[in-house]
């Protein structure tokens, strides 16, 4: 099951960001891999780092692994789908212009070093989440989790793809992905069916 399997809304708002034109044209003479390959970034992308889209890929490594028996890459690839939406969170919240109805790109340029100075800490992305959120004029906030989840932060570090294979057993593993998926769609999906990424 895909995190878009649990809303098939998610998927359809991606596709319908495609199909008016956010999509750029794969270069003359690509192959048809090529042209499925080509596709627009958020518009929360940075120079080459689109956190919303890296969520939704981390998300899609992670089910594959797990379909392949592959524990610890599953539960590896877990940890950067949260790492990644809380990242589209701050920088959202950092960023919208509601009068405008977008993304300032200057406020979004200014973001981008704050939100990089957290580095793979989940639970201080989720401290610093909660901080910003609890501002009255938060515009993050129905996106925001009420609880880290618990499996994802007591397990994973950035540092789990050094770890001896079986360190995270597949139990574990699932619950990690799942934890994974309810995080997606709750922050990166939902964002994505509202329309501001």
């Amino acid at each position: 099951m895909t995190a878009s399997a649990l809303d098939p809304r998610i998927e359809a708002a991606s596709s319908e960001r495609e199909a008016h034109g956010a999509s750029p044209t794969a270069p003359s003479g690509a192959t048809a891999a090529d042209r499925v390959s080509c596709r627009a970034m958020s518009r929360l992308a940075l120079k080459h780092d689109d956190y919303p889209d890296a969520s939704k890929k981390h998300l899609d490594d992670a089910e594959v692994l797990d379909r392949a028996g592959r524990s610890d890459g599953c539960a590896y690839h877990t940890g950067y789908v949260v790492e990644c939406a809380f990242k589209s969170l701050l920088l959202h919240e950092a960023s919208w212009d509601a009068p405008a109805g977008k993304h300032d790109p200057v406020k979004l340029r200014n973001a981008e070093g704050s939100v990089e100075t957290l580095g793979h800490r989940i639970d201080d992305l989720f401290d610093a989440l909660n901080r910003v959120c609890a501002l009255a004029t938060a515009r993050s906030a129905k996106y925001v989790p009420a609880t880290l989840p618990p499996k994802v932060a007591s397990t994973w570090r950035a540092s789990l793809r050094y770890s001896q294979p079986g360190r995270v057993n597949a139990v574990v593993s699932k619950q990690m992905l799942s934890e994974a998926k309810q995080i997606y769609a709750q922050t990166v999906g939902q964002m994505r069916l509202d329309g501001v990424l």
